[in-house]
């Protein structure tokens, strides 16, 4: 029978794992999904499960399944079938605190790489070692935190130069005002200087509104007497 997928030599190469390996306690591990993309093209034609022990159904919470892989070892063709099985467990004193949720699911991974790990040639997996979980966290790219942002400093030289624009016009003062409101909220609408701003632009606003309405007043008689 051939037997090349068990040779040594044939073992994933470090180069092939980047990011199928962990290290734990100074020493490399390759993980369940290292050994799986191996099988694949060693030939891997089925993986089935079985659950053996009831973790909810023990005293100890013990989860344990059953794994069966099927590999083809033929070559040109032909179809060589070879079966690997493999035990795992998980239970809340083997696993870490933050695996204790999932010890069900970690049974099954384990149980299913260590079949795969006979089929492939491979040595203990990261998932069979206590320490896999923290050191997954670890791995964790760090998401950082934005920097909290300085509050905006008021521009009143800015507020004035905005309101001389617009001061013929009450209306665009008033939607000026609402801006500025709403982008620094009571640190404007309290600020002293901005309200003085604010209040001379609306009294000179108001005063020419005013004088255009007299002007108006005073030209429609004249318009009249023409007609």
């Amino acid at each position: 029978m051939n037997e090349r997928k068990h040779n040594r030599e044939n073992a994933i190469h470090p180069d092939e794992l980047a990011g199928d390996t962990i290290d734990i306690k100074g020493k490399s591990y390759v993980t369940y999904n290292g050994v799986l993309k191996k099988a694949h093209r060693m030939g891997l034609k089925s993986i089935e499960t079985e659950m053996i022990m009831n973790p909810y159904e023990n005293d100890k919470n013990v989860a344990m399944f059953r794994a069966v892989v099927i590999m083809d070892e033929g070559e040109l063709g032909e179809e060589i079938l070879k079966t690997f099985t493999g035990i795992g467990d998980a239970a809340p004193g083997n696993v870490s605190d933050f695996i204790k949720p999932h010890i069900v699911r970690m049974a099954e991974t384990r149980a299913k790489g260590r079949a795969l790990r006979d089929a492939v040639g491979e040595g203990v997996l990261a998932e069979e070692l206590e320490g896999y979980s923290e050191q997954q966290q670890r791995r964790k790219p760090q998401i950082k935190k934005p920097a909290p942002q300085k509050p905006r400093e008021l521009n009143h030289e800015e507020f004035d130069k905005q309101c001389k624009i617009v001061q013929k016009n009450p209306k665009s003062l008033d939607i000026l005002w609402k801006k500025g409101e709403k982008g620094y909220g009571d640190k404007f609408t309290k600020d002293k200087r901005i309200n003085e701003i604010f209040d001379k632009h609306i009294e000179i606003a108001l005063k020419a509104s005013a004088e255009k309405a007299q002007q108006t007043s005073a030209e429609e008689p004249q318009q009249n007497n023409l007609d």
